[in-house]
């Protein structure tokens, strides 16, 4: 009896503690979308209402966008981060409370696409792009958090070695390698 009221006093402390953002439901999220051979699917606040959205993508070229809040859709198709070697990450780089878009290939590439006020991005080629060998070494994952605290989101690079290496994005939502 006394572990079964431990029990339950931690799960109501833990369920109180922790608030776990909710998707609103949404029927085509259960069913095939984003199922498709190379697509992934990436969570990110891209029209900034503070609710998550979601954005699937595939090798193609296909990009799709489903709103959180009100269930809305966005796509487009074009090349960009099509190319082998390359991965779709997503951050806010440039603190204007919409989730932009990082594409960072093993080649050196790296580009940014930030979200419009629209919550999409409808033009690939404004942004930001840059070629350094940063985090392309073998074994090397990036992960993108804001490191310092100031609100914009940062690259972390990690290997097998006891070793992390770390950009910060400007105020101008730029990276310096």
């Amino acid at each position: 009896m006394k572990r079964n009221v431990i029990c339950r006093f931690l799960l109501s402390l833990c369920s109180s503690l922790f608030v776990i953002p909710v998707i609103p439901s949404n029927p085509v999220l259960a069913g095939t979308w984003c199922t498709h051979g190379g697509a992934y699917s990436l969570v990110g606040d891209f029209n900034g209402d503070a609710v998550p959205d979601i954005l699937c993508t595939d090798y193609t070229g296909g990009k799709w966008i489903k709103y959180g809040f009100n269930g809305a859709e966005w796509s487009i198709r074009n090349n960009w981060c099509t190319h082998t070697g390359a991965r779709v990450y997503v951050g806010d780089f440039n603190k204007d409370g919409r989730s932009d878009l990082l594409c960072h290939d093993r080649t050196g590439g790296k580009w940014i696409a930030y979200a419009n006020s629209s919550g999409n991005f409808g033009d690939f080629n404004i942004g930001w792009s840059t070629f350094s060998l940063w985090c392309t070494h073998p074994g090397s994952v990036l992960s993108i958090n804001d490191y310092n605290h100031d609100g914009r989101d940062d690259l972390a690079c990690t290997d097998n070695s006891p070793l992390t290496w770390v950009v910060y994005a400007n105020p101008s939502g730029t990276l310096n390698f």
